[in-house]
């Protein structure tokens, strides 16, 4: 069985590139730190524009990929010095690429970044006088300032309560313009979708009106719910959930809109291949050190690039079906009567692989964070750990929460009995594919990785590099 490559370890046909295996575009270069820019770019910085940066060090060993619980937590883990946390794997002595001259297709890429890049900070209502003149001229009333919360996310939000006693959710979208006016236009696309299809067991919250100058959206708070994450969180997440919401999705999948609507049907910008070859300057210029580690790593990862390359290249030839193509736990609103399922700025017509693969990646995730937790132990010890600890707790975690998966499934697969050949192999690689995309959105304001990052990038590249071995132990089995 072959062996993958580890991270930082060189390859032999990587094509142009320096003694420790980096590509490089051909364009006049210098070095700053641990990253690669344009001579000319280098050239304008002062010292106050560096990232941080921190000597990496550790060494690596090569395991076989197999398919079984304890491979893919064994595969998540590198030795390290004594002094570092056991669980930092991943570790890499190469380079972060910056593309000099800004690859179009990078750049089309750049504004999706932002989203991962955004700080957080308290919003002022009163700032946002638009907010309450959308509220008012639907009859509503102005936000009652005292009931008011700003949730956290990638746009300005508000819930609360109106002088007119109706319970709402307003969103202002942030971002770059062009960006704000797609997700906008896909937002309500989805509206018009659900309106005309409307999917068996699909339930949203109801859209009260917008403002599309603005881009600010105003919809009925759903009351009495229970948000997926902190029920995932609370260990109070179950099989029937995940069961559930494999039917509402499956449901989504198999629901076409009508001929005559336009939905957009462009893939989504992630995996970003591109920036696997190199980051557009104001990427990198605004980005963490934590944030460039990651690139570093995942760059310098000759096998999982061409892997995350395959799977765009599958993606390509998928069957396109209305998708969310932002799946996450936290955007479930779970009431005993019904599961609503929000947040549709990335709705499109697209690979249903990565709605499924969304969930398993979740879960995942979830069962990697909870190695060094007592989540879900009868009894746990404070003690150092070992690698055969991580590896028996590691294999406990996945064990324990991905039946849910098996679950979801069961849901989708009952209401879709008949699915393409590929699509639990593709859902595999994109649950991968959602841990590495976390490990550089987890890195948003870190000077550093954390060991169970690495970890959890670990078992995702695991899966996003064999997907075929993995699928099944993930739970993606046929359903009888």
């Amino acid at each position: 069985m072959q062996d993958l490559k580890q991270y930082g370890e060189q390859d032999s046909n990587n094509g142009t590139g320096d003694s420790q295996g980096t590509r490089f575009d051909r364009a006049p270069h210098a070095r700053i730190g641990h990253t690669t820019i344009s001579a000319a770019f280098a050239a304008s910085l002062t010292t106050h524009d560096l990232p941080g940066r921190r000597p990496r060090h550790g060494r690596t060993m090569p395991f076989p990929i197999t398919p079984s619980f304890r491979d893919i937590v064994a595969h998540s883990r590198r030795l390290t010095p004594a002094d570092e946390n056991p669980l930092c794997g991943l570790q890499s002595r190469t380079w972060t690429r910056v593309c000099p001259n800004g690859d179009s297709a990078m750049l089309r890429g750049e504004m999706q970044m932002a989203v991962m890049q955004k700080e957080v900070a308290s919003i002022d209502l009163d700032a946002t006088p638009e907010v309450d003149r959308l509220l008012v001229d639907l009859g509503l009333g102005t936000m009652v300032r005292e009931s008011v919360t700003s949730p956290i996310g990638r746009n300005d939000a508000w819930a609360g309560i109106t002088t007119g006693g109706r319970d709402v959710f307003v969103k202002r979208l942030t971002g770059a313009e062009p960006d704000v006016r797609a997700r906008m236009r896909r937002m309500l696309a989805f509206e018009e979708y659900a309106g005309a299809a409307r999917p068996p067991e699909l339930f949203r919250p109801a859209l009260l009106g917008t403002d599309t100058e603005h881009h600010i959206v105003a919809f009925e708070r759903v009351m009495d719910a229970q948000n997926g994450a902190q029920l995932m969180v609370d260990e109070v997440f179950t099989g029937d959930h995940a069961y559930r919401v494999g039917r509402i999705i499956g449901r989504l999948h198999g629901t076409p809109p009508p001929t005559a609507m336009e939905v957009d049907s462009v893939p989504p910008p992630f995996p970003p291949v591109a920036f696997l070859r190199g980051l557009p300057m104001s990427v990198y210029t605004r980005s963490s050190a934590g944030e460039l580690e990651a690139w570093r790593l995942l760059q310098n990862d000759a096998v999982l690039v061409r892997a995350l390359e395959r799977l765009r290249d599958m993606e390509a030839d998928s069957p396109r079906v209305p998708s969310h193509c932002d799946f996450r736990v936290d955007q479930l609103l779970v009431r005993p009567e019904a599961v609503y399922v929000a947040d549709w700025e990335e709705f499109r017509l697209a690979d249903p692989a990565r709605d499924v693969g969304a969930f398993a990646g979740e879960w995942i995730y979830r069962s990697v964070l909870d190695v060094v937790t007592n989540r879900g132990d009868d009894v746990f010890t404070d003690v150092e750990f070992t690698h055969d600890m991580i590896i028996q707790r590691g294999v406990a975690k996945m064990q324990r929460l991905l039946p849910l998966v098996g679950e979801f499934w069961r849901g989708y697969r009952e209401v879709l009995p008949v699915v393409d050949e590929g699509l639990a192999v593709r859902a595999t690689a994109f649950a991968g594919w959602h841990l590495l995309d976390r490990l550089v959105a987890g890195a948003l304001s870190s000077s550093r990785l954390t060991g169970i990052q690495r970890a959890a990038a670990g078992v995702g590249r695991a899966a996003v590099a064999n997907p075929e071995k993995f699928a099944l132990t993930l739970g993606f089995e046929d359903v009888k």
